[in-house]
């Protein structure tokens, strides 16, 4: 039986041709390598650049301080910039970063105008400075711009239009380095982390560092509507007292102990900053201080600088043109002083009075106090109890001794300390 015949192979496909195969060549060489090529153009040139633009013209928007920045690197929805720096309208370099990182709402490449919705900055170094007339520097610089005026001729009066919300929200800061300059001294706080989260019409923040080998940390809000107010809450723990005076002038100065703290300061309204707080000096050695040595000069007695104290405290307030220490004392196994005045700013002149406890046992007859008929009175003219008057500066105090007048707070501490030892 004879096979049926199999079906021959079709035509095989013919090659392209050399046209086909030309209009290939020319395509990618003309159309997808010149897109290529732009594309790498644009995303390391052409790019950055126009992001840096861009991100200037965005805080000259924002604040009335100028963003300078270095390289630019385009991430998907971040722009990465190096070496970034806040001038003010002067051109005052206010803040430099090692590193910042702007994340966007959007991709770059997608239609419309992003946002930034974030901010983190590495290596941030910031100088502030509090002026005369309660102001930062910093604060001045980071306000929103005036609202444009109105245009003139006709046209319908009425209110303003509400400010726009700010799209930025939150600011993160890490391993950052501060110069604070105030008419009490310069502070340098380092390997600051912070927290900022930016409203409509200020900035609040959390931070904490590390100051003089111990801890502070700070909470408060700076405004950026025009109104220049601000509130802030400092709490220093373990501060170094050596490394503090190493940068007063008094390192030569045998000085020691660690120094704890809290500041409430606010400026509301027009009004000069006020506020109040306390510090705390204990374990250590003060008495090697010029004002502490001048009391014991005119006392003629000779200056414990050896001695370590137990406590040295002091309760004050900041008022207009002054801090008014409310109360003071220094105590130790021998001698203790105990204080009250004020100190004007920013000159830094004393109004200090002091009663001295120039020995670690309690006067005779203090037991006895209560029998008396004026017992006070003749315990003080027994005694001969002196007032200190501190008049000069930190560094050049001058001393005057004049008999105890009235029974003022720094006597109340006195006898205080003795009813406690009863």
């Amino acid at each position: 039986m004879a096979k049926p015949e199999q079906p021959k192979a079709g035509p095989k496909e013919a090659p392209p041709s050399g046209r086909l195969r030309t209009l290939g060549r020319r395509v990618c060489i003309w159309g997808v390598l010149p897109l290529m090529a732009f594309g790498v153009v644009f995303w390391f040139l052409l790019g950055p650049w126009l992001a840096a633009r861009w991100l200037e013209e965005e805080a000259s928007m924002r604040i009335r301080g100028r963003l300078r920045v270095g390289g630019v690197t385009l991430g998907l929805r971040v722009i990465d910039v190096e070496n970034a720096e806040l001038q003010d309208a002067t051109g005052r370099v206010l803040a430099r970063a090692d590193h910042a990182a702007f994340r966007l709402d959007r991709a770059i490449w997608a239609g419309g105008r992003p946002e930034i919705h974030e901010l983190r900055l590495e290596g941030l170094e910031v100088e502030a400075t509090l002026e005369q007339g309660g102001t930062w520097d910093v604060q001045r610089a980071l306000q929103r711009p005036d609202a444009p005026a109105p245009p003139s001729g006709g046209g319908t009066s009425g209110p303003p239009p509400p400010p726009t919300p700010p799209t930025l929200e939150v600011v993160e800061i890490t391993n950052a380095f501060l110069l604070l300059h105030t008419p009490l001294g310069t502070s340098r706080i380092s390997s600051i982390s912070s927290r900022i989260d930016v409203e409509l019409s200020r900035l609040r923040m959390k931070a904490d560092g590390t100051a003089y080998a111990g801890r502070v940390t700070a909470d408060g809000w700076f405004s950026t509507s025009g109104t220049e107010e601000w509130s802030v809450q400092v709490n220093a723990s373990g501060l170094d007292v050596r490394a503090l005076a190493r940068g007063s002038g008094l390192s030569d100065r045998n000085l020691e102990g660690a120094l704890h703290g809290f500041l409430s300061i606010d400026r509301i309204g027009a009004d000069p900053p006020a506020g109040a707080g306390w510090l705390d000096i204990r374990d250590g050695r003060l008495f090697d201080l010029p004002i502490f040595l001048a009391i014991f000069n005119v006392l003629r007695f000779e200056s414990p600088t050896d001695a370590t104290i137990h406590t040295c405290r002091s309760d004050f307030r900041i008022l207009p043109g002054f801090i008014r220490i409310d109360r003071g004392y220094l105590l130790s196994r021998g001698p203790g002083l105990f204080g009250t005045g004020r100190i004007r700013l920013p000159s830094g002149e004393l109004e200090l009075e002091f009663i001295p406890r120039l020995s670690g046992e309690p006067p005779e007859g203090w037991e006895v106090l209560s029998e008396g008929e004026q017992p006070l009175g003749d315990f003080l003219r027994r005694h001969a109890l002196v007032t200190v008057e501190l008049r000069g500066t930190w560094r050049e105090p001058a001393a005057t001794v004049i008999p105890v007048k009235v029974i003022s707070g720094p006597i109340r501490d006195f006898f205080r300390l003795l009813e406690g030892g009863r």
